[in-house]
């Protein structure tokens, strides 16, 4: 079977964004094109660019030789300025891009995505289960109801660590945690959540247009 690749650029918020989401992204998108006709190979990159400004996207896109897909995520709350920037991004960008630009809208932020597997989460943390039920939510559709997911991560790593709550938030944002976490999250559970299921949506236009799905 022939093989096909897939670039897709990444603009994100800040240094626990790019721990999580080119790993959570990557697997989700490779989830996306399986079946096709063809075996697609996908890449997360991501783009040096200050999120709030699209001049910069644009000039750190042009350096780029090639590439698929953007990808442009901006925390969604609160909502009304979340939505402007978005739409303000996507129309500059795509006004001297062709390439498809898909929003990816975490509510409230990406940790909300991190709480959304228990199990997962759980043992990346090296906590029981019950500990991140009592500190998030159980079900995966109620996570944007948590009103601080980064709070409830720290803690989950405090509770983890046997520490105050003081010393709790250099334990959480760490690479590893989040990368392990997005290594492993259950995309179907995942789903289960509002905001994924519409970058998930979208995202899979976007391969339906460009070719990767049938």
């Amino acid at each position: 079977m022939p093989i096909r690749p897939l670039l897709a650029v990444l603009v994100c918020e800040g240094a626990s964004d790019e721990w999580f989401l080119p790993v959570l992204l990557r697997r989700a998108i490779q989830r996306l094109c399986d079946g096709g006709r063809v075996e697609v190979q996908v890449e997360v990159e991501v783009a040096a660019a200050d999120h709030q400004r699209p001049d910069t996207i644009i000039d750190a896109l042009d350096e780029l030789p090639r590439f698929d897909v953007v990808l442009y995520h901006h925390d969604g709350t609160p909502a009304a300025s979340a939505e402007a920037k978005i739409e303000e991004v996507r129309r500059d960008v795509t006004t001297v891009r062709r390439e498809p630009f898909v929003a990816v809208v975490p509510v409230r932020e990406t940790e909300a995505w991190l709480l959304a597997d228990v199990a997962t989460l759980a043992r990346a943390v090296g906590v029981p289960s019950a500990v991140v039920i009592e500190a998030a939510a159980a079900r995966a559709k109620d996570v944007e109801g948590v009103a601080d997911p980064k709070k409830a991560l720290n803690s989950l790593a405090a509770a983890a660590a046997g520490r105050r709550r003081s010393g709790s938030r250099l334990q959480a944002e760490r690479p590893d945690l989040y990368a392990a976490v997005a290594a492993d999250l259950d995309l179907d559970r995942l789903r289960q959540v509002p905001s994924f299921q519409r970058w998930w949506d979208e995202m899979a236009q976007a391969l339906e247009m460009m070719g990767y799905q049938k």
